[in-house]
């Protein structure tokens, strides 16, 4: 089974923010994933994080978490100060993680790194981080999930 995602969608972006507009959710667990990250216009410095959401658990809760995820970072793309095209793709399978002892951040792992397996079911949303005089960067970004 495939599905693909718009993450992100000619999105000009001058702040650190998170993605708020989209949020894949998959139906299982994926064994694979590629993202691609393009940008048309660089303006300052760029790393983009795709971040998973881990489940609340509320009071009350007996099967199921249904509090607002716990963003935490996932994947970061290469820190950028100009327009291009990105691409990850990574598996079950893929051997090579950049962290070794995961302490979960928000919005600040640095550029080029990855959690590691498990993918999970998402959701998964982008983080972008900014820095410089008068940063902005339009972007698009798409997230190919297969299981």
């Amino acid at each position: 089974m495939y599905a693909a995602f718009i993450l992100a969608n000619s999105r000009t972006v001058t702040a650190s923010t998170a993605e708020s507009a989209v949020e894949a959710r998959l139906p299982d667990t994926a064994f694979a994933a590629r993202l691609t990250l393009t940008i048309t216009s660089a303006s300052g410095s760029l790393t983009t994080i795709l971040q998973r959401g881990r489940p609340v658990i509320q009071a009350g809760d007996t099967t199921y978490a249904t509090g607002s995820p716990t963003w935490e970072d996932y994947l970061s793309f290469t820190t950028t100060t100009t327009a291009g095209t990105e691409q990850k793709y990574i598996t079950l399978g893929t051997t090579t993680s950049y962290a070794s002892v995961i302490i979960p951040t928000s919005g600040t792992m640095a550029g080029g790194q990855w959690v590691g397996p498990p993918l999970g079911s998402g959701p998964f949303r982008l983080y972008y981080l900014i820095t410089g005089a008068s940063p902005s960067f339009t972007l698009s970004s798409t997230a190919e999930f297969e299981w």
